[in-house]
């Protein structure tokens, strides 16, 4: 798995492994053949940390990769983002769903997220 929740219930965040996820991005795109222009890693990077949805990155996180059963949890440095910001920037529907994040039930407008100091 490329992401976990991380935060409390009424001020969810998520953690990303943008550099896996960046990859496999890339292949989808490649194996579909899709064209057109794409942002190399480092703007990507660069453009995600201008988002409001933004809190913080190189955030150490435990992750296990949930189709290899045998693997072992493993650290590596996320980009941290605002669910409820995330949420209204775009469809993230699926991974909330599988992070066990519900975002209804949460004040309308709240600031939620946690500073980088956490």
């Amino acid at each position: 798995m490329h992401y976990r929740k991380l935060g409390s219930t009424d001020k969810p965040q998520i953690a990303f492994d943008i550099k896996r996820i960046y990859a496999k991005y890339q292949k989808y795109r490649r194996d579909h053949g899709m064209k057109g222009e794409v942002l190399d890693y480092n703007m990507f990077r660069s453009q995600l940390q201008k988002k409001d949805y933004y809190v913080c990155r190189n955030h150490p996180v435990t992750l296990k990769d949930s189709l290899d059963y045998g693997a072992k949890p493993h650290t590596v440095k996320c980009y941290v983002l605002c669910v409820r910001k995330l949420a209204a920037s775009c469809d993230v529907s699926n991974i909330l769903e599988r992070c066990g994040i519900r975002l209804e039930g949460l004040p309308q407008g709240e600031q939620i997220c946690f500073d980088e100091a956490g």
